[in-house]
């Protein structure tokens, strides 16, 4: 394979590398700011609805990073 082909596909993947990197930094932003509702409503004696818990945010938290 050409030398610019090799560097048009590579500059391709980093693109989308990038844009999946975005994605996941803010999905992760999105959760975090869920947990910190969810532990602030559990602070307050809030029933929180169980598929929404703080377990399962954390966990989801974790397999961003």
């Amino acid at each position: 394979m050409a030398t610019a082909a090799k560097a048009k596909l590579l500059l391709r993947e980093l693109k989308t590398v990038k844009a999946d990197l975005a994605f996941s930094k803010e999905r992760c932003s999105q959760l975090e700011e869920e947990n910190r509702i969810l532990r602030e409503a559990r602070d307050k004696g809030v029933k929180i609805i169980p598929e929404l818990n703080h377990t399962t945010v954390l966990k989801s938290i974790k397999s961003c990073q």
